[in-house]
């Protein structure tokens, strides 16, 4: 939680030698801490770091003592776990795969008695199905986590459920509700004791200000993201491109192309969501066109991809 990885590395390595001499008992008991430590220890740590094959591995490992041994609580975690694998390793491109192992993890916490495990599911389902384009399932259930995380006081899942909610917003070019459900997001965020929430508020920010006919308020707002901590959402949570598409538009509506080739270049980075292939494309030849000095062409690819992120509610 602290974010000391290599520590953490150790602990489950002591952990994981201590459960060794265990191997054999048949007592579930021993299954079920050996599971929780592999599970919500090594994969999750895995997951954290941006290690998805690393992730998988241990998965695998656990699958068989899942099967045969798991409780809710532990098949609810795999389950949980396998689809924020997958989604990872495909930068968070959503198939039918992952969407099914969610649903898995949401039926295995139904059966148990946590709550926020269940919200967890609930939440992650949301999130997956905003990913994959399926806006209005998505709101449904992001807002059945906020209220399930409101009432448990879960103020992390309070948080996120409220900042992906603001996404599906961006998503629907809906400018009042983003305007509103910014400072929720800034409260939620407040509320979890998370400072550097401040980059997820100024993506949203920047947007609003395009949208708003505010260009320079734009490229002020996403020149302090950089410099500012990712949200504590773990490797597969990042939406750069909410501020980055205004900030292309607002370079390029200034004929600054540098700068705008810049932008996008960062939403081709490998920690990035993997936008679509069209997209990519785009951004890709705008991007090979400045490196060879085509400055026109470089500019008009840029203005077309702008074209295809408006059409595919990415901008």
């Amino acid at each position: 939680a602290d974010r000391r990885y290599c520590a953490a590395v150790e602990a489950y390595d002591e952990a994981e030698r201590l459960l060794a001499e265990h191997a054999q008992d048949e007592d579930e008991e021993w299954a079920d801490l050996w599971l929780q430590v592999i599970l919500e220890g090594r994969a999750l740590l895995n997951i954290e770091r941006g290690e998805p094959e690393l992730a998988l591995a241990a998965l695998q490992v656990a699958r068989p003592v899942v099967e045969a041994k798991g409780k809710p609580a532990r098949k609810h975690a795999f389950y949980w776990l396998l689809a924020r694998q997958r989604a990872s390793q495909q930068r968070n491109r959503v198939d039918e795969e992952v969407i099914a192992n969610v649903r898995l993890s949401l039926a295995a916490a139904e059966q148990g008695d946590d709550q926020v495990a269940l919200c967890n599911a609930t939440f992650l389902l949301g999130w997956y199905l905003f990913l994959r384009g399926d806006l209005d399932e998505a709101q449904v259930q992001l807002e059945q986590s906020l209220t399930m995380a409101e009432r448990t006081s879960v103020v992390f899942l309070s948080s996120v459920s409220v900042a992906c909610l603001t996404l599906v917003a961006v998503r629907r070019h809906d400018v009042e509700a983003v305007r509103a459900l910014v400072p929720r997001t800034e409260a939620a965020a407040e509320a979890a004791g998370y400072a550097d929430y401040s980059r997820s508020i100024r993506s949203f920010l920047a947007w609003l200000a395009w949208k708003e006919g505010r260009p320079k308020d734009v490229v002020a707002l996403a020149n302090e993201i950089p410099t500012l901590e990712r949200p504590p959402f773990g490797a597969d949570f990042c939406f750069d491109w909410v501020h980055l598409w205004p900030l292309v538009a607002a370079c390029l509506s200034e004929g600054q192309i540098a700068h705008a080739v810049s932008a996008a270049r960062q939403m081709l980075e490998p920690a990035q969501q993997q936008l679509p292939d069209e997209l990519e494309s785009a951004l890709e030849m705008a991007c090979t066109a400045w490196e060879q000095g085509r400055a026109d062409f470089c500019a008009s690819m840029l203005a077309h991809a702008l074209q295809l992120a408006q059409g595919l509610s990415y901008f």
